[in-house]
């Protein structure tokens, strides 16, 4: 059970930093798409501004529940 519940911190753990490299990542896309000289070569090649991730629905945003108890 302990294994267990590591694993799953870990893996919320994992998504968070996905989460913030991806945004991370977007952050720099959009400041080259929109910078000199950078923004002439993304308009020639249509490259665009990315959206952040958001989670806008709020149970979305909720840790599931897991239960443990052995029945």
């Amino acid at each position: 059970m302990l294994e267990l519940q590591k694993q799953l911190n870990q893996v919320e753990e994992d998504i968070q930093m996905a989460r913030r490299y991806y945004n991370g990542a977007v952050r720099e896309n959009n400041i080259l798409v929109e910078s000199f000289p950078s923004n002439i070569i993304a308009r020639l090649f249509n490259f665009g501004k990315a959206e952040y991730f958001e989670l806008e629905d709020e149970a979305a945003r909720q840790v599931p529940k897991v239960d443990l108890q052995l029945s």
